[in-house]
């Protein structure tokens, strides 16, 4: 359920908030997708840090990158029915 765009907070919706804020342990499987997109993005930060000069542009690119696994380890969590 798309919480989000509720008008008011029916049972339904607020159980919908709750399961989006409970803890989900990650089965090994999720902790090596998640090592391996950790990974890539870390690199693709550090390619950036080395061949990119200090500017707000480089500063939002690894923000952009550093959201992105934020939005990656919820995929992961979720198991694609986000």
């Amino acid at each position: 359920m798309d919480f989000t765009e509720a008008h008011t907070l029916t049972p339904e919706v607020a159980e919908a908030v709750e399961q989006a804020f409970d803890y989900k342990q990650w089965s090994p499987d999720k902790i090596e997708n998640g090592r391996v997109v950790r990974a890539i993005l870390a690199q693709s930060v550090k390619v950036i840090i080395a061949n990119v000069p200090p500017c707000p542009d480089r500063t939002r690119a690894i923000q952009k990158i550093l959201e992105s696994r934020m939005y990656a380890n919820a995929g992961i969590t979720n198991g694609g029915s986000c």
